[in-house]
């Protein structure tokens, strides 16, 4: 394997504009344009390394007005120090420094006021919960998790360092063999700022020496844990996903036996769930995907995604064989009841993290849907709509088959999108997308009430077909927003193959529209219940299909950013603004010319929105 595949292989995929191109380079080792060539390459990797630089100490300065009382001030004298006197970009400089003193003021108050309006931000959208006080734990694990992000962020961006010093060392190496000595272009890579430059270092350094002092003062395993378990990544052994690929195959035909018990699937399709999402995860991991960062996932978490699978077979395992030996219909509840449980256990064990994140992310979404919303908060909402039909049933073997309650219990989730659509447009004013996706979960609300009504009521011709009329134009509606704006199908960059989305459009239309069947009861009477769950089963794999192209557009607009929205993230809580993207243009006009991403989706406006709430 070649260097240039070492590259494409470990290269952080949204800045993968900005490494060296060193098969196009070789292509050029010993002609005259070699050096040329190397100088433009060398140049376009020292600044955008100084803008990683920059806006790594930017973001040790938040840490530093977070952390200030709870270190020495020994301590915090001595990171305050780091990255301070350092110039940006060795060559190429005049474009990185700014010429204007008044423009060098105005950045170093951005710098150091960031963190503050992003405070004063979210005070103001919590109303009168401001006046509550958060409690310390939630305060403190806040802060770790800050630290634990730029900690990640610090090691990709020496990863990125040298990989472009190693390659660019080795065909400028290359270039004087094949010359036989007469051209060295090694002096141009030895005055790089990059090259020379530890100042990340001594940001990781200082931060790694904040977390000690804060959260592993007495034990200083935990942090050594923690630092090696962020440089070598959570390595999921391949005989995880072998058990819980076993598990899964023979949870697959025991259920296989039980088809179509209703209760049975009722709660096994929550299993079925969990084991897809984590399948999607598997596949973002290999197609480079950023869905850590797009899902807010915890760097410094235990859980992995084969430790994940293999928890989740396990307890879908332990399901089956209990239904199996109890087989009433509480037996269902009992069982979900402990897992439920095992999920809010208040013990700092048992990925106590994950646990805490998933029902953080859900119980933000229901109980707080005006308040600032991300991905997370959308996409579990969006979830758990699919899963109606394991919501009536169990309330159904709960005791509840009250048909009211039952539509009321499941409409409180597209009431809640309702809701969180109207908060984007409260502060955008853009009624597209926010007002007419309100009007898709609105209508997934009268189609609610409507099946409800025509399951009392007798079956006239006339109604039936109106309320099919209805629900037709629902699906319709839905469908061509799934394809056209969740999908954003008409774009000019694609990660997958097109016959893959030629194959989830259709699915995503089949899996729509499969209710005809049901509703107008084109099979016989003794196949209904069959029909239902398989229904049921194609709009569970629906949703996890649209988690697929959902998040890799989600990945295209907000962490393909340097190329797309021109804003850069090192954790959740920063964004590279105005200044920076008036600097990416000036890369990006003495770069190699890129095609330029445009995706018009939800978060394409939600994004935009944010970023001019908090500039």
């Amino acid at each position: 394997m070649g260097y240039g595949s070492y590259i494409r292989n470990n290269e952080v995929h949204e800045w993968s504009d900005f490494y060296v191109k060193y098969a196009r380079m070789s292509r050029h080792i010993g002609k005259s344009s070699f050096r040329r060539l190397i100088g433009l390459e060398i140049e376009k990797v020292d600044k955008f390394y100084g803008l990683l630089e920059r806006k790594a100490v930017d973001e040790k300065q938040k840490i530093l007005g977070e952390v200030e009382r709870d270190i020495s001030r020994e301590l915090f004298e001595e990171t305050d120090k780091i990255g301070r006197n350092v110039v940006y970009g060795g060559i190429g400089r005049e474009s990185l420094v700014a010429t204007d003193e008044s423009e060098r003021n105005e950045d170093e108050f951005v710098s150091n006021t960031d963190w503050k309006c992003e405070t004063e931000t979210e005070t103001r959208q919590l109303g009168v919960m401001r006046f509550i006080t958060m409690p310390g734990a939630f305060r403190r694990r806040k802060k770790e998790k800050h630290i634990t992000e730029l900690l990640h962020s610090l090691l990709k961006i020496k990863s990125y360092r040298e990989i472009n010093n190693t390659g660019l060392h080795k065909l400028i190496k290359k270039h004087k063999n094949s010359t036989k000595g007469r051209e060295d272009c090694s002096e141009m890579l030895k005055r790089a700022h990059f090259h020379v430059s530890r100042t990340t270092e001594q940001v990781r350094a200082a931060i790694k020496s904040i977390y000690k002092a804060l959260f592993a003062k007495n034990n200083p395993k935990q942090a050594r844990r923690l630092f090696k378990r962020l440089r070598r990544g959570l390595i999921s052994s391949d005989i995880l996903y072998v058990v819980a690929g076993f598990l899964s195959g023979v949870n697959s035909v025991l259920a296989a036996h039980r088809f179509p018990n209703g209760p049975f699937f009722a709660a096994n399709n929550v299993f079925l769930g969990f084991i897809l999402f984590g399948l999607c995860m598997k596949f973002f991991k290999f197609s480079k995907i950023n869905y850590k960062f797009i899902f807010n996932f915890d760097y410094s978490s235990t859980m992995s995604n084969g430790r994940y699978l293999l928890l989740v077979s396990a307890m879908n395992t332990l399901y089956v064989a209990f239904s199996h030996a109890v087989g009433a219909s509480l037996g269902h509840l009992a069982f979900l009841g402990f897992c439920f449980m095992f999920l809010t256990m208040p013990l700092n064990i048992c990925f106590a993290s994950s646990r805490y994140y998933l029902l953080s992310a859900v119980g933000r979404a229901i109980f707080k849907p005006l308040s600032t919303i991300r991905f997370r908060h959308f996409y579990f909402v969006d979830v758990i709509q699919s899963f109606s039909f394991s919501i009536t049933r169990l309330m159904t073997a709960a005791g509840c088959s009250n048909r009211a309650i039952q539509a009321t219990v499941v409409g409180v989730f597209p009431l809640v999108r309702i809701l969180q659509c109207f908060k984007r447009f409260s502060g955008s004013r853009l009624v597209f997308p926010h007002i007419f996706n309100a009007l898709k979960y609105l209508m997934a609300i009268y189609v609610l009430v409507l099946r409800t009504i025509h399951g009392y009521a007798e079956k006239k011709a006339a109604e039936s077909v109106a309320t099919a009329c209805f629900i037709l134009v629902g699906s319709l509606y839905a469908f061509i927003w799934d394809v056209f704006v969740d999908f954003s199908i008409v774009r000019s960059k694609f990660m997958f193959s097109r016959v893959f989305y030629a194959y989830f459009i259709l699915f995503d239309f089949v899996a729509r529209f499969s209710w005809i069947v049901e509703f107008f009861e084109l099979v016989h009477e003794a196949d209904r219940p069959q029909l239902a769950l398989l229904i049921v089963l194609a709009e569970i794999v629906r949703r996890f299909i649209w988690t697929v192209v959902r998040v890799e557009v989600e990945h295209l607009n907000n962490c393909d950013e340097l190329r797309a929205n021109k804003v850069l993230q090192l954790t959740s809580g920063e964004l590279f603004y105005k200044r920076d993207q008036e600097q990416k243009n000036k890369i990006d006009d003495e770069s190699s010319q890129q095609s330029t991403v445009t995706l018009n989706t939800e978060s394409t406006y939600e994004t935009s929105y944010d970023t001019a709430n908090e500039e």
